[in-house]
């Protein structure tokens, strides 16, 4: 569909995309965590 060069380009977009969204995942799930430990402190 594509030529191999165009291919080869959007292949490393889709990488580096992947990589940036998979670190987001990763922030937003360190900052839950201790937010819900901490409600349970409070509680207890």
């Amino acid at each position: 569909m594509y030529s191999p060069k165009l291919n080869s380009l959007l292949n490393r977009e889709l990488v580096m995309e992947n990589r940036f969204l998979g670190k987001v995942e990763n922030n937003m799930a360190a900052r839950i965590v201790p937010r819900k430990h901490n409600k349970r402190r409070v509680i207890v």
